[in-house]
């Protein structure tokens, strides 16, 4: 066949893919054409997916055979003729239209991409997808089991098989799996001819040889390697011994480290020791071990337990960098040069700490400090102005510090001399009592310390019980709100109804209360010593001494005694007039006229002192009615109260004073002096000026007292008008001076300690000293978080009473230890902000170490 020939027959086999042009002059497909044809099995779901991918393939053939026919066109040397003849059986390829293809259809009947859908929620802007239809989501699980039928263990039954002749064959070869594989499985070597072979043997063995010829390092024993780490830093130690014996001789006020240097030997010997055992981390056990006894030597005075888990860190971080660096770790950490500034000058220091003693707190601001210094103070000691950034680093310097204002410890007469004496009187007691007490320790407060019963003896243990009251509005809210911008929340203007209690709390039970069958058991009317009342105008009666007498008399005793028996409580109270108010029988010279009769009380019968001399012999120890008798000579005082004055001749003392008088040639004594009649404002004004004096000596500058008292009292007053110290000024300082008006107790007082138990009461302004105040304030914010939900009052009742029991007992524990830390800090002389920095400092301890009395001191002094 020529060359002409061939080419014809080429073009037509490829153009017998399509039929004549119709009369529209498209092309269309030959339906003879069927994909079943091929051999190959085709769903009725894929046959469109199937004739699409015959087309797109059919086409690219046709545009590879046309471009192949191309290149030899070009090439051959065949006429036109020829070239006509073939463009006719290419027209109808290169004029045909390509027909899009057909869309895919889903079971559902749907076909193409679903759009996404509009949010349901009308303000948000996104789109969900659509959700798909169920008969077009694939069922793996379905197919899985069409594909291979239900329950076919083919596989699993496969590998088990594999499993169990690989066991088999390994027992059958003496436990050498490798005998088992056929020699078809090792490794061919290369497919040459012999000598390459020999070749390829030569070199493995050649190699193999030489990895055998190289020596191996022998292994090293462990015990040698024990034994030259424990002498290499013996070296070192006794190396550093010697230099450091040396500097101590050399250099001035160096501090030879014994106690380091021994530690660090206990612990080589220790570790030694326990490598040699075979004990588990030698090494760490070792360094607690020589920690806890370099604690021991530390302790001074009473044994404190304390931990010596950090120090064991620090003894392995100073033997690597022993064995490093050949001398101690010392930590240089804050000891860079201190650099001098304006404020090192001590005249300007003393000026500037002057004038911020005689500031009102709270008047001081870093603008008006700057005022002050650039105008006053530094041109006075020839220095140029500062800045308002440095005169704020100097308030700082000099203790200043900016926060927000809060309820906090009440210093305006906390530390006033019959203040503090209280104080110490108080710890003191606390002190005494303490030790019979049962404590409870432990991460969450739940171990119980029992007392000791060689130090219990014959006394009782005691149960510290601290009361106290509060109130709080119904409608009361956080004072902190979170809201989005623009937002602004409405609060009625009305706090609601006020709710007052009055409750009791201990470290053993946390409140005092009894369960329902301990109340069954003892038979009690209440099961809890708290009371909640809700005063008002329209409510019930407001809170007096009265009802308080009641509650402890009817709940606090007897719940106290069914829980505990046989131990004493101490009943704590706060120091205020109504806690320790006076019975109205009591010995009080403020219930007494000088005269009888008239408005005054009837007291209680006394005893006649026998401690005073001045009072005759045959009257003391004899009873004393404060009242005449009903069958008093003179009927007008018969059974009326007898007054100082007959009281006082009744025991010797009006004849004694009144001829002491005559002898001095005195004009008569009074009911009340001058200076007893004193208003309470001059004696107030009088300790104020007293404790204005005073914190300006603390400062290093004085002041007049006299012109203090009176910028206090606003007047001109005298200083004569200041109370008397005398004992017989006036017949009411004789008549209160008398022992058994001096021994009269207080009404609260009498009721507990007469039922068996102790009572005391908080020094003035120590409100910090009494663990209920934190549970006060675990209350009302327990209550104000949730009282927004409601709107009823019986709601509010409701919610109080299940604020008031929502404390857990282990944080009412741990409210006691805090006031633990108070009580510790108090002894260690701390007070104001230096207290409060080393509670902070040791919040996980009950009492506050001696040795951090240098560090609050030094905190303190840096910034003066």
């Amino acid at each position: 066949m020529n060359e002409k020939n061939a080419t014809e027959v080429d073009l037509r086999s490829l153009t017998n893919l399509r039929l004549p042009i119709t009369e529209d002059k498209e092309p269309v497909f030959n339906s003879d054409i069927d994909v079943s044809d091929s051999g190959i099995e085709v769903f009725d779901s894929d046959i469109d997916v199937f004739e699409i991918y015959d087309k797109d393939v059919g086409l690219i053939d046709e545009e590879n055979q046309i471009m192949a026919w191309c290149n030899d066109s070009d090439q051959s040397d065949s006429n036109a003729e020829n070239s006509e003849e073939v463009v006719k059986f290419l027209w109808p390829i290169s004029f045909s239209n390509n027909t899009p293809p057909q869309k895919r259809k889903l079971k559902s009947g749907r076909s193409g991409y679903l759009l996404p859908i509009a949010h349901p929620d009308t303000d948000s802007k996104k789109c969900v997808s659509r959700k798909m239809p169920r008969s077009s989501k694939h069922n793996y699980k379905l197919q899985a089991i069409k594909a291979v039928g239900a329950n076919n263990n083919v596989m699993a039954n496969f590998l088990q098989r594999g499993k169990d002749q690989f066991k088999a064959a390994s027992k059958d070869s003496g436990g050498k799996p490798n005998a088992t594989l056929s020699e078809s499985a090792a490794p061919t070597p290369p497919s040459s001819s012999t000598a390459n072979n020999e070749e390829y043997n030569n070199r493995v063995n050649s190699m193999v040889d030489n990895y055998n010829a190289v020596p191996k390092k022998p292994a090293c024993d462990e015990n040698v390697l024990f034994e030259r780490e424990f002498q290499e830093l013996n070296a070192v130690i006794s190396l550093m011994r010697k230099e450091y014996r040396q500097r101590e001789k050399t250099e001035k006020g160096f501090t030879f480290p014994g106690l380091e240097l021994d530690e660090l030997q206990e612990f080589n010997n220790l570790r030694n020791e326990h490598r040699l055992a075979g004990i588990e981390k030698p090494a760490i056990v070792a360094s607690i071990t020589a920690a806890l006894a370099s604690n021991r030597r530390l302790q001074t005075g009473k044994k404190k337990f304390t931990t010596s888990v950090s120090r064991a860190k620090r003894l392995r971080h100073q033997v690597r960098h022993v064995l490093q660096f050949k001398e101690l770790y010392t930590n240089t950490q804050g000891k860079g040069a201190h650099k001098k500034t304006l404020l090192s000058d001590p005249k300007i220091l003393e000026t500037l700490q002057a004038w911020t003693a005689k500031q009102k707190p709270g008047s001081v601001s870093p603008r008006s400090f700057h005022e002050h210094a650039v105008n006053v103070v530094l041109p006075k000691h020839g220095h140029q102005a500062i800045s308002l950034d440095t005169a704020t680093r100097w308030m700082y310097k000099l203790g200043f510090r900016a926060q927000r204002h809060q309820k906090s410890i009440y210093f305006d007469g906390h530390e006033r001399e019959d203040v503090v004496v209280s104080r110490i009187k108080f710890l003191d007691d606390v002190a005494r009592l303490c030790v019979f007490s049962k404590k409870y320790d432990g991460e969450n407060c739940e171990i119980p310390v029992m007392v000791d019963p060689e130090i219990l003896g014959d006394n009782k243990e005691t149960v510290f019980i601290y009361h106290d009251e509060s109130t709080i509005h119904a409608k009361e809210r956080p004072t902190l709100s979170w809201l989005l911008p623009g937002l602004t929340e409405l609060r009625s203007k009305s706090l609601g109804w006020l709710m007052h209690i009055s409750d009791f709390i201990l470290e053993s039970t946390g409140q005092l209360v009894l369960s329902p069958n301990e109340q069954e058991f003892h038979q009690l009317n209440c099961s809890d010593a708290a009371t909640v009342i809700y005063p008002g105008s329209q409510g019930d009666a407001w809170w007096d001494m009265a009802q308080l007498c009641k509650q402890v008399t009817e709940k606090a005793l007897p719940i106290f005694e069914a829980l505990h028996p046989g131990c004493q409580g101490v009943f704590v109270f706060d120091c205020s007039s109504a806690h320790e108010a006076f019975g109205p029988q009591a010995l009080r010279v403020q219930n007494m006229n000088l005269g009888p009769g008239g408005k005054q009380s009837r007291l209680r019968d006394t005893i006649i002192p026998t401690d005073d001399t001045r009072i005759p012999e045959g009257l003391r120890g004899q009873p004393q009615s404060m009242c005449f008798p009903t069958d008093y000579e003179v009927q007008s005082l018969a059974g009326q109260p007898k007054g100082i004055q007959q009281v006082l001749a009744e025991r010797g003392l009006f004849q004694y004073y009144c001829g002491a008088q005559n002898d001095a040639q005195l004009p008569p004594l009074r009911l009340k002096c001058k200076q007893c009649s004193a208003s309470g404002a001059v004696k107030d004004a009088e300790a104020r000026a007293r404790n204005a004096v005073k914190q300006a000596e603390a400062q290093g500058y004085s002041i007049d007292q006299e012109s203090c008292f009176r910028e206090e009292l606003g007047t001109t007053t005298s200083a004569s008008a200041l109370p008397s110290k005398l004992k017989d000024c006036c017949w009411s300082q004789i008549m209160a001076n008398q022992s058994d008006f001096l021994a009269e107790r207080p009404l609260l007082q009498t009721i507990i300690e007469e039922a068996g138990h102790v009572c005391l009461f908080l020094p003035k302004f120590h409100c910090e000293l009494n663990p209920i105040e934190l549970l006060w304030a675990y209350i009302k914010a327990d209550y104000r978080r949730q009282s927004h939900r409601f709107s009823i009052w019986k709601d509010y009742k409701a919610l109080f009473e299940t604020a008031r029991h929502a404390c857990p007992l282990s944080t009412i524990r741990k409210f006691f230890r805090k006031i633990d830390r108070q009580h510790s800090a108090y002894e260690l002389g701390l007070t104001g902000p230096a207290a409060q920095r080393a509670m902070r400092k040791y919040s996980s301890h009950r009492r506050i170490p001696k040795d951090a009395l240098k560090d609050v001191f030094v905190v303190g002094s840096s910034h003066s």
